[in-house]
């Protein structure tokens, strides 16, 4: 297993009504995975906490907080916590 935390690519990718990303983490870590757009805004916070050692894995549905649709287009993932921030691209096509 990595020394580091490791994001890995969503899939499906591109994807339509939900996709799943994948992260794993080699400690306990404060993770955040959020969801933002190409202006940098975001659009989703998937986890905001503290996680376990191991592999998680979190389902996005291509909706905004609040539960709006989001359009096709591309859109970008990040985890960040304790020092480590890793970004990854994913494209909606509805």
């Amino acid at each position: 297993m990595p020394l580091q935390p490791t994001l890995k690519q969503n899939y499906p990718n591109p994807f339509n009504s939900a996709t799943t990303i994948t992260l794993y983490v080699p400690q306990t870590m404060t993770a955040r995975l959020e969801i933002f757009n190409v202006l940098g805004q975001t659009v989703a916070v998937l986890v905001d906490e503290p996680l376990g050692r191991g592999v998680h894995e979190f389902a996005w549905g291509g909706t905004f907080e609040g539960g709006r649709p989001a359009p096709s287009g591309i859109y970008f993932y990040r985890l960040s916590g304790d020092g480590f921030k890793a970004v990854k691209k994913m494209v909606v096509l509805k």
